[in-house]
């Protein structure tokens, strides 16, 4: 199985000297669908050049929604809709190989083991996940992840949280085939082991939400994530203490395709503003009421604006500022909000020193309820 990022195109090339198809599988959950969500046929482009691409990105987005992290405090499966599951099926002048393999070996032998033993005609048959994340230019085309657990989130960087709080967790996609994937929370007290999944667990892809620690865990830990007991990410997570402010968490999705939970620890300031279209009235009568005025708003509604700060913060936060600016999904608290900062300097300690980010949001909801 492969992991993809929606978010950045990823193309499936087919070959064909007369035409080429794709057939595309797009689900949520366990259950595949019995025909393709999507079929695409090109007519080879010329006699020389026979190969068509397809972006399968938009199609894949289309089945994967992120409305609001919901935290548990014990390792649990994130919403169906926060991953898309697909199937890519290529067909080359009306042919699959693959298809066209495996009836050749049972026909020959009268057994099929596997589709381990495609080899290179596996290209013709691509099983994957798709989640809302994007990669970067410089790693080039076609970035995709193969591995069966895949840590939606950065290891490499220290997070903290408000004390005595437990509101923050990180994803694991999983592609599960049979192995025990648990979590370490290490303490200054010793290490306590949970379950993410057992090997007995029912086979197939899971994103699976895992506290980034235990409930009532106080002190610094260290959370890691292990497959049949082999360590495959580690996270480290610091409490803050913040007597003066109210700090605010925000909740987004990052370029991984996962929730981030980033505090800002500091000083907040909130505003509004407001919309409104004049119109210069019609007097009532030639001897009119001057109380009515000679010109009345309409359609009057506002939005309410905040600043943020996050307070001291290591200089590789940058990423995550960039994730939170580049982000889909935003909430402030659980609440919808836009990133109305379109541009900040990515500090670093030997310019800055001390790093603080300020970044400024706005609700993503009128102040008057005007839905209709």
């Amino acid at each position: 199985m492969i992991t993809i990022n929606a978010r950045s195109p990823y193309f499936i090339s087919i070959i064909g000297s007369t035409n080429t198809t794709l057939k595309l599988y797009v689900w949520n959950g366990a259950t595949e669908p019995a025909s393709e969500t999507y079929s695409f046929t090109k007519a080879a482009p010329s006699s020389t050049q026979t190969t068509s691409n397809y972006d399968i990105t938009p199609y894949l987005r289309e089945y994967i929604e992120n409305i609001n992290p919901e935290y548990e405090p014990t390792p649990a499966t994130e919403a169906s809709t926060s991953f898309a599951n697909f199937k890519a099926v290529s067909f080359s002048n009306g042919t699959n190989r693959t298809s066209a393999f495996k009836t050749r070996v049972i026909a020959d032998s009268g057994t099929y083991e596997a589709d381990n033993c495609l080899g290179t005609f596996m290209g013709d048959y691509i099983i994957g996940a798709a989640v809302d994340g994007y990669t970067l230019y410089s790693g080039g085309y076609n970035q995709a992840n193969t591995a069966d657990i895949v840590a939606l989130a950065d290891t490499s960087k220290t997070i903290t949280y408000l004390n005595n709080t437990d509101n923050m967790y990180v994803n694991v996609l999983i592609n599960h085939t049979g192995t025990s994937i648990t979590a370490d929370y290490v303490t200054s007290v010793g290490t306590t082991t949970v379950t993410i999944l057992a090997s007995s667990a029912t086979k197939g892809v899971y994103n699976m939400k895992v506290p980034l620690k235990l409930v009532g865990f106080t002190t610094s830990s260290i959370l890691r994530i292990k497959s049949n007991g082999t360590t495959l990410y580690t996270y480290n997570i610091a409490p803050i203490c913040e007597p003066k402010y109210t700090p605010v968490l925000a909740q987004f999705i990052n370029r991984y395709g996962g929730w981030q939970f980033l505090t800002f620890f500091k000083a907040q300031s909130n505003s509004i503003t407001t919309e409104r279209t004049k119109y210069n009235l019609l007097p009532d009568n030639v001897n009119y009421n001057v109380k009515r005025g000679q010109s009345k708003s309409f359609n009057i509604n506002g939005m309410q604006k905040v600043s943020l700060n996050t307070g001291f913060v290591d200089q590789n936060y940058s990423d995550l500022i960039q994730d939170l600016m580049l982000s889909n999904t935003v909430l402030l608290n659980g609440v919808p909000v836009q990133v109305e900062t379109n541009s900040t300097d990515l500090k670093t300690s030997i310019r800055d020193k001390n790093i603080n980010y300020q970044i400024d949001f706005v609700y993503a909801f009128n102040l008057k309820n005007n839905v209709i």
